[in-house]
């Protein structure tokens, strides 16, 4: 499609969504004027004034919520999602998440690396979605993870073996020990679930 049309393709659907505001506040008017019209008298000029009003919110509140991409920002926005499942989330992470093995098995210090990748990348301000919806989704994948990281301070602790094994504390209590599997195992199945709904949705929005 050439630039020009889709100029104008881009004219023709703001003009179609104002009409159906303009519509839509009119309908919203005369429910009014009717439910009114026995106790109120309203000028013409303030029901014409009321609509054009209406119709002008509706269609700023579309265009706020709608966003469209062009070559460069798709791309912009297909690299953070590259970094996003190959770099902060890469198969290993994800499998040992999935799998409770933070809750079930002693396991290496470097396997919690991925908590803080991700929180110190999320920190720089290039690291933002250009689409509102997938930023909103990568925000909450990103508080998944705080969240278990919030989890691991409380009960993953060093096993004292020389070769930086964490692991909750066998000597804990089992009724103790099975609470912190169970908040563990929880906090790091939210965080797939979380993963996963951002994966779908930036596929299918980024053609990816």
């Amino acid at each position: 499609m050439k630039f020009s049309e889709k100029i104008s393709d881009n004219i023709i659907n703001q003009i179609i969504t104002y009409i159906v505001a303009l519509f839509i506040s009119k309908v919203i008017a005369v429910f009014f004027i009717e439910t009114l019209n026995d106790t109120i008298s309203i000028p013409i000029w303030a029901i014409l004034t009321g609509i054009i009003i209406v119709a002008t919110l509706i269609y700023k509140l579309y265009l706020k919520s709608k966003f469209t991409y062009d070559s460069e920002t798709l791309e912009l926005d297909r690299e953070i999602y590259k970094t996003i499942t190959e770099e902060l989330m890469p198969k290993q992470v994800y499998s040992d998440l999935k799998n409770n093995k933070f809750s079930s098995y002693r396991f290496k210090s470097s396997k919690l690396d991925f908590i803080y990748r991700t929180t110190e990348t999320n920190e720089s301000p290039s690291f933002k979605f250009l689409n509102p919806h997938l930023e909103k989704l990568k925000q909450e994948w990103i508080t998944s993870i705080i969240e278990f990281q919030k989890s691991s301070f409380e009960y993953i602790y060093s096993c004292n073996t020389g070769e930086r094994d964490l692991g909750i504390p066998r000597e804990w209590s089992y009724e103790k020990w099975h609470e912190a599997a169970k908040i563990l195992s929880s906090k790091g199945q939210d965080i797939c679930v979380k993963f996963d709904i951002l994966v779908q949705e930036g596929r299918k929005v980024l053609k990816v």
